[in-house]
């Protein structure tokens, strides 16, 4: 696996946000994690890595249910299109949400998430969700340099 992977993680909720990143440093070695929990953190969080290109995020967990965005799909597009204009390549995107609607991960996918989680309440298994997650973009699959 990767050595010190850096994960942004743009979740509202301050419990959801606290057993993901539980469950990622449990699931990850040496993981380096930034937390946006609303658009004016996420604006500023771009604004950083514009400014720390070293620091740009390998992995993105993305609920589609952050506040203010009307559509988690758009919000998704504007992100990859955001990192390929100012990275020059895709950042993974893994949609959370607790809906098991087809039609949302249909519609996310088309957006440009590479994957869909499906929230768990169930720490062990969001333990399980992430380590497979990771060691899917990670070790298996091969992403560009940064």
């Amino acid at each position: 696996m990767c050595l010190n992977p850096r994960i942004l993680i743009i979740e509202d909720n301050p419990d959801d946000a606290l057993s993901l990143c539980l469950a990622l440093e449990e699931s990850v070695p040496n993981v380096q994690l930034a937390v946006v929990n609303d658009q004016l953190g996420l604006v500023s969080y771009l604004r950083h890595i514009e400014q720390n290109s070293h620091q740009m995020p390998w992995l993105i967990f993305f609920d589609i249910d952050f506040p203010d965005s009307v559509d988690g799909a758009g919000v998704i597009s504007q992100l990859q299109s955001y990192f390929l204009v100012s990275s020059r390549r895709s950042i993974p995107v893994i949609a959370m949400s607790s809906s098991a609607s087809l039609a949302d991960v249909r519609e996310l996918q088309k957006a440009g998430a590479n994957s869909y989680l499906i929230k768990s309440d169930n720490f062990r298994q969001l333990v399980a969700d992430c380590r497979d997650i990771t060691r899917h973009w990670f070790k298996t699959a091969l992403l560009p340099p940064n």
